[in-house]
């Protein structure tokens, strides 16, 4: 299971932001939404992907630390190059009455699994 708080410290070093207040304004949460993600050991994973998104930022940096901690993953499971399209809540009805027309705007993520 990912550690919540490995997460946002690494969401906080790739924003280049140092303080939770300050990861509260971009992810549009309270502070202490923050910090009971952090007691909970579990987060709203939607804000943050679309933060992820709005910033070109990689989820597999951002949950697996994958460029930093395992770069080996990069040279074997990089090859895939189609990804995983998200669709968010916002575009779910939009997809079901036009997926073609829908599919290829939407953003690729890449998993190690």
């Amino acid at each position: 299971m990912l550690d919540t708080n490995i997460i946002l410290k690494r969401l906080k070093s790739l924003l280049n932001v140092k303080t939770d207040l300050q990861l509260s304004k971009i992810l549009k949460v309270k502070p202490n939404t923050i910090s009971s993600w952090k007691k909970r050991n579990s987060m709203q994973f939607e804000s943050v992907i679309d933060v992820c998104e709005v910033h070109h930022i990689d989820l597999n940096d951002l949950l697996y630390g994958v460029n930093k901690l395992r770069p080996q993953y990069n040279a074997v499971e990089g090859k895939d190059k189609i990804g995983v399209r998200m669709i968010t809540s916002d575009l779910q009805f939009q997809y079901v009455l036009e997926a073609k027309k829908i599919l290829p705007t939407l953003y690729s993520y890449h998993f190690p699994f």
